[in-house]
């Protein structure tokens, strides 16, 4: 379902059990965007400690009433290895279903913190998927390509969803401070695996 600042909210089970399967948790969980909370609740589970970030302020508010610790406000503006510090975390792991009007920056984001994050696993448009593991001399080769494997170990990709308008959907898993992983796989029509070489 879209939302007006452009988030893409998961409500259906199958979706959101698809999505906390594959995060890879450990004591420190962050999440980006928790929207209504189905994700982050499921996640929760998982995990010791947990903190969400949200910008829209009734999700947050939202958010507090079913007994997250929330941040309010932007993720771009979080400095998130100040935060680790002052929260006594290692390595956060990351996770989120990201706006796909703002994915690029929140990418780039993360990688500035990448001394401070252990893994990420990220809900975005199957075009990002793409770009993240995609092969030097390709088409979708790029920036935000070069940076995600300088910095982190691309894992693989998986096809979530496809929505129809709001378009298809997967998740993508990255492990920071681990570069050099060639990735190879995938095709234009459907995600199936990205498998590491």
């Amino acid at each position: 379902m879209r939302a007006p600042k452009g988030q893409n909210f998961l409500y259906q089970r199958e979706w959101l059990a698809r999505v906390a399967a594959a995060v890879v948790l450990g004591d420190d969980v962050l999440v980006i965007g928790g929207g209504p909370g189905g994700l982050t609740a499921l996640l929760a589970r998982q995990s010791r400690r947990l903190w969400v970030v949200e910008l829209d302020a009734a999700l947050a508010a939202g958010l507090r009433q079913q007994g997250f610790r929330v941040i309010e406000g932007d993720i771009l503006d979080v400095d998130l290895s100040a935060l680790a510090a002052q929260e006594g975390v290692a390595r956060w792991q990351v996770a989120g279903n990201l706006p796909d009007y703002i994915t690029s920056p929140i990418l780039l984001h993360l990688f500035r913190h990448a001394g401070r994050i252990a893994v990420a696993t990220l809900l975005v448009q199957r075009e990002v998927a793409e770009r993240l593991a995609a092969v030097p001399g390709t088409r979708a080769f790029g920036l935000l390509t070069a940076t995600a494997q300088f910095v982190s170990r691309v894992l693989g990709a998986r096809l979530i969803a496809d929505t129809g308008e709001w378009g298809t959907f997967a998740w993508t898993q990255f492990v920071v401070g681990t570069p050099g992983l060639r990735i190879a796989g995938g095709t234009d029509e459907i995600l199936k695996n990205i498998i590491a070489e």
